[in-house]
């Protein structure tokens, strides 16, 4: 039986999945692909991300450290 993913790393990887998204070089199914998703769960996630992003002062520090480095 498959384990639950914990709620901070579902935070770490709908950050990646919301990075990944804004470079714009991959598709929702291309992002899916990766991460075990469908495209429409890829949107959801993005949607949720971006509305957390402009409330949630410590997700915006963790998106800024992690988008700082990589190099998009």
């Amino acid at each position: 039986m498959a384990k639950r993913v914990s709620a901070d790393d579902k935070d770490k990887r709908d950050l990646l999945v919301y990075l990944l998204w804004k470079t714009g070089r991959f598709s929702n199914r291309e992002i899916g692909n990766r991460f075990g998703l469908t495209y429409s769960a890829v949107s959801q996630r993005v949607k949720m991300m971006t509305n957390r992003l402009s409330v949630e002062k410590g997700l915006q520090d963790q998106y800024i450290m992690l988008k700082s480095q990589i190099k998009v």
